[in-house]
């Protein structure tokens, strides 16, 4: 069983810990989490290492983190530009919307 959670518009270090929170709260009731990013217009890295401490955090206890759907074009553009262009497989979990490396 997994719950999804829509992602804002914008993640960015100004607005990084709304989004931290509500992470931290989907991450504390135990399920898999499936991630829709298809909100996102407006992203830095402070959203992709939100994501990963999420990713690591579910891993621990046995549970994952998945996209609901393939990254869109401004979450592609912050994995070329953070240099996941290089790292195949995780470009292809995030470009393709399945378990995150």
């Amino acid at each position: 069983m997994h719950s999804t959670m829509e992602a804002p518009p914008s993640v960015t270090v100004r607005n990084a810990g709304d989004f931290a929170a509500r992470m931290r709260e989907a991450c504390a009731a135990g399920e898999n989490i499936a991630l829709d990013c298809t909100p996102l217009a407006e992203v830095d890295l402070s959203f992709l290492q939100i994501v990963h401490a999420a990713r690591a955090a579910l891993g621990a206890v046995g549970k994952a983190l998945v996209l609901a759907a393939p990254a869109n074009a401004p979450v592609a553009a912050l994995l070329q530009r953070a240099g996941f262009a290089g790292d195949a497989a995780a470009a292809q979990s995030w470009l393709e919307g399945t378990h995150l490396q």
